[in-house]
C-alpha cells in the first residue's frame, strides 16, 4: 500500500501494473469487450507502435508486460510532464482516456489529480481507484477524481473546476483532436483554471514535419475508406432519401472533415439550394459517431501564437524520448528548441509548455 512518502520509479511502476491488472483479474467484462470500451486495447495503442498491432500487452497469465515499451512510456511521461515537481500539487489531466497517466501522476505524489474525459472512461477510472483502495493497493494519499466533462466551447474553466485552483494542466495527445475554436476556448479555460505561475504542458505531433504530414494523410485516407465515408453516406441518405447517386458521392466527398454541426449545415444547404461546396484543402478524417477529429493539423508557430494570445508565456521543443537513440539529444533539443524544431527530422513529436504569467 502506498503512503505519503515519495516513491521510486520501480515502486510506482509496480503499483501502476497492480492497479491496471485489477479489471483483468476480476473479469470486468464491460471493459474487456472488442470495442472502444476495451481499456487493454487502449493501452496497447498507447504503448506500441502502429506496426505492432499483433503484440499483446499482457502475458499468457493476463498480466501487463513489464517490458521496454512500458518503461519507455512511463519514463518519457516523467520527463515531459515533470512528475518530480508534482508532489503536493494539484493536477488536471484533460482528455484522460482510461486514466493511465492520471494514475501515474497520483502515484508521483500529486496532492489531487482530476482526470477529465468522456463518461465511459471516467466511470472506469472512478471504479478502478475505489477498488484499488479497497484492495489496499493505495491509501488515502492517492487522490484521483475522474470528471465526466469533455471539452466544450465557451466554458470558463476546464472540467467545471474552480478558477485558479490547479497547478498543472496536462494534455497528452489531445491538441490534435481539437478544431480551431474549441482549441482556443480550451486554452482560455486552461489559463483561467491555473493558479498564478501554473503550467500547461501538452505532447502532440508536428504536422509541419513532412514525414508526419505524409503519415497523417495516409491515416486519414485509411479511416475514410474503412469507416468515415460510409457513415456519412448513410446519414446523408437518411436526411435526403431522394438524392441522386452523383450528388450523393459529391456531397459525401464535400463533407469530409466536418464536425456534426457543419455536417448538418451542409446537408441543409443542399436540401434548400442543391449547393455542394467542396473543401479548399485536404481535411482530416472525422468520426461523426463521437464528433471526433482523427488527428488534425498541428503547426507549432500557430499553436504558440494562440497560447500567447491567451496570456501564456509559451514555448515548445522537440520530444525525442520515444526513441532510444534520439533520447540522448533530448537535453539539447530542450535547450536549443528552435534549432531542433527547424530540423524537420527531429521534430515529429513536440511538447508545448505554457506558464501563467504572474
Amino acid at each position: 500500500m502506498i503512503g505519503l512518502r515519495k516513491l521510486s520509479f520501480k515502486q510506482k511502476k509496480e503499483l501502476f501494473i497492480r492497479i491496471f491488472e485489477i479489471p483483468v483479474k476480476e473479469n470486468w467484462k464491460e471493459y474487456l469487450q472488442p470495442d472502444y470500451l476495451n481499456y487493454f486495447d487502449y493501452l496497447n495503442n498507447v504503448l506500441y507502435d502502429k506496426g505492432s498491432e499483433n503484440r499483446q500487452i499482457y502475458s499468457d497469465h493476463l498480466k501487463i508486460a513489464d517490458d521496454k515499451y512500458l518503461n519507455r512510456f512511463l519514463r518519457k511521461s516523467d520527463y515531459y510532464y515533470k512528475t518530480k515537481k508534482l508532489h503536493n500539487r494539484i493536477v488536471a489531466d484533460v482528455g484522460c482516456g482510461f486514466g493511465y497517466l492520471a494514475v501515474w501522476y497520483a502515484l508521483s505524489g500529486a496532492k489531487k489529480v482530476f482526470a477529465i474525459g468522456y463518461p465511459f472512461q471516467t466511470e472506469f477510472i472512478n471504479e478502478l481507484t475505489a477498488r484499488a483502495k479497497k484492495l489496499n493497493i493505495t491509501d488515502h494519499s492517492f487522490q484521483l477524481e475522474a470528471i465526466a466533462h469533455p471539452l466544450e466551447s465557451g466554458e470558463a474553466t476546464i472540467g467545471g473546476l474552480t478558477p485558479e485552483s490547479v497547478d498543472f494542466v496536462f494534455y497528452n495527445e489531445v491538441f490534435e483532436h481539437l478544431e480551431e475554436k474549441l482549441f482556443l476556448d480550451a486554452l482560455k479555460a486552461t489559463y483561467n483554471t491555473l493558479n498564478e505561475n501554473g503550467e500547461l504542458i501538452s505532447l502532440t505531433h508536428n504536422s509541419d514535419n513532412p514525414q508526419v504530414l505524409d503519415g497523417l494523410k495516409k491515416w486519414w485516407t485509411k479511416l475514410e475508406v474503412e469507416s468515415c465515408r460510409n457513415y456519412r453516406k448513410i446519414k446523408i441518405k437518411e436526411e435526403v432519401p431522394e438524392i441522386n447517386e452523383a450528388d450523393l458521392e459529391r456531397l459525401v466527398t464535400a463533407t469530409r472533415g466536418l464536425l456534426s454541426n457543419e455536417f448538418s449545415k451542409s446537408i441543409q444547404d443542399y436540401k434548400v439550394s442543391g449547393a455542394i461546396k467542396m473543401p479548399e484543402r485536404l481535411l482530416p478524417a472525422v468520426d461523426l459517431k463521437f464528433d471526433y477529429i482523427c488527428e488534425n493539423y498541428i503547426s507549432p508557430p500557430h499553436v504558440l501564437n494562440m497560447m500567447r494570445s491567451c496570456g501564456f508565456k509559451a514555448s515548445c521543443y522537440a520530444g525525442l524520448m520515444h526513441s532510444r537513440r534520439k533520447m540522448f539529444f533530448q537535453p539539447l533539443a530542450r535547450r536549443f528548441n528552435q534549432l531542433f524544431i527547424s530540423l524537420k527530422k527531429f521534430s515529429g513529436t513536440v511538447i508545448f509548455a505554457g506558464t501563467k504569467k504572474a
